[in-house]
C-alpha cells in the first residue's frame, strides 16, 4: 500500500488528478523533483524562501506506486508545513 493513502488530506488542500497540473501547482512554492527509485517513486520539493541563508525541503517516502502518488504526498506535506509556519509563534523570545 502506498504511503499517500495513510495521509489525512486537509480540507484546504487541492485535489489534483493530472500530473501536469500537480507539477504546475508545486512550482509556485519551489522546485520539484520526481525520481524512480528501486522500490518505487520518490518526490522532493526544494521550497522557495525569501530569507537569506534559509532553506527547507519537503520529501515523500521512496515507495510510491506512481509519480502522482509521490507528488501528492509532497504537496500534502508542503501545505501542512506552510500551515504550521503560518501559525508559528515567530516573535517568541528564546531564553
Amino acid at each position: 500500500m502506498s504511503q499517500v493513502t495513510k495521509l489525512e488530506r486537509h480540507p484546504e488542500d487541492p485535489i489534483i488528478h493530472d500530473l501536469n497540473d500537480l507539477l504546475d501547482e508545486t512550482t509556485r512554492y519551489g522546485r520539484i523533483r520526481l525520481m524512480r527509485m528501486k522500490d518505487g517513486w520518490y518526490c522532493v520539493i526544494e521550497m522557495n524562501t525569501n530569507t537569506t541563508g534559509t532553506s527547507f525541503e519537503v520529501k515523500s517516502e521512496f515507495d510510491h506506486g506512481t509519480p502522482i502518488e509521490a507528488a501528492h504526498c509532497c504537496i500534502q506535506r508542503m501545505h501542512a508545513a506552510l500551515r504550521t509556519l503560518g501559525t508559528a509563534d515567530i516573535g517568541r523570545k528564546i531564553p
